[in-house]
């Protein structure tokens, strides 16, 4: 019976350790320390009585400041000073790697899909982790926007608008977007400088048709994508198209670039095309391409019935 009671202590030490290293959201106290460094805890109580630091229950001897040093993973964690038996401060300290990527496993890419300043960010974590987000101007006075996300995957996707975008305004200043993130022990920080006009990636064209409208001549058009803002005579596209061939002796691949909307395409007599595929960028600015769209197959002319006429038996044409 002895014996059952330890283990049942020793589990739900366990656990509660477990629990209290493990993160749920951004602490919203947070100390930072380079690993193999030092740092010093400061309490923050009335000085009438003595201060005591613990980390996840384990006590310190008294004192209102707790000096770490050659600081490491283990040393990680929610740290708390008591006075009476009263939690008075607290702070969470992790550990940050100089030249290491502890958490992200790439670098944030950013986008927008049109001149709108809604801008669609992405990275990788190794693992889960928790994060704050802010983004801010590159201009003097400019207040920091705090940013509500979580996401306990590794794949992660944030959507967001930026205050007081015009399309039409000349973009003098960048926007600088920060991800700050942290697991049970480590720490790291991201951040990219956003123009938006560098930024801008459209979607892939759509209703993209390649039709046979003569012996050797294929007509291939399409439409802006419904998420370009118009009009698009001040928004303008550049397009490029592949096109593949069939040829009596094999295949060819050709690529072309066009700003309209159509384009025939006329191979030498013994080709046909067989499929296309187009992307766009923006006419005027040294911005990405979009995505290739899908392969779209041509579709044979369609040519006209013939009718039939049965001829008679000729001792049938005279009644």
């Amino acid at each position: 019976m002895a014996m059952w009671f330890l283990s049942l202590h020793l589990l739900i030490s366990i656990a509660m350790l477990a629990s209290c290293s493990e993160l749920d959201r951004f602490p919203d106290k947070l100390s930072i320390v380079e690993r193999t460094g030092s740092i010093s805890l400061a309490c923050k109580a009335p000085a009438s009585t003595e201060v005591t630091w613990k980390l996840d229950g384990e006590s310190f001897p008294p004192g209102r400041e707790l000096t770490l040093e050659n600081v490491d993973q283990p040393d990680a964690g929610n740290y708390t000073c008591w006075q009476n038996g009263t939690m008075v401060n607290h702070t969470y300290l992790v550990i940050s790697e100089k030249d290491q990527s502890p958490i992200f496993s790439n670098t944030i890419r950013c986008r927008d899909r049109t001149f709108n300043g809604n801008i669609i960010c992405s990275w990788q974590t190794r693992s889960a982790a928790v994060f704050k987000l802010t983004y801010y101007r590159r201009i003097p006075d400019s207040s920091c926007r705090y940013l509500d996300y979580s996401n306990s995957g590794t794949n992660h996707i944030y959507n967001f608008t930026v205050d007081n975008y015009s399309p039409y305004a000349e973009e003098y200043s960048p926007y600088i977007f920060v991800v700050e993130a942290i697991n049970s022990a480590s720490y790291q920080k991201q951040q990219v400088v956003l123009h938006v006009e560098n930024i801008v990636i459209p979607d892939p064209p759509q209703n993209i048709t390649v039709t046979q409208v003569g012996n050797n001549t294929w007509n291939v058009s399409w439409l802006y994508p419904c998420t370009w803002i118009e009009p698009y005579s001040y928004f303008p596209l550049h397009f490029e198209m592949e096109y593949k061939l069939k040829k009596a002796y094999g295949k060819s691949v050709t690529r072309v670039q066009i700003d309209g909307l159509s384009k025939l395409i006329e191979p030498s007599p013994a080709a046909k095309v067989r499929r296309v595929r187009i992307k766009a960028k923006d006419r005027f600015l040294s911005s990405p391409w979009s995505e290739w769209s899908e392969w779209i197959y041509s579709k044979r002319k369609k040519k006209g019935k013939k009718t039939k006429i049965k001829s008679l038996h000729p001792s049938r044409r005279h009644h």
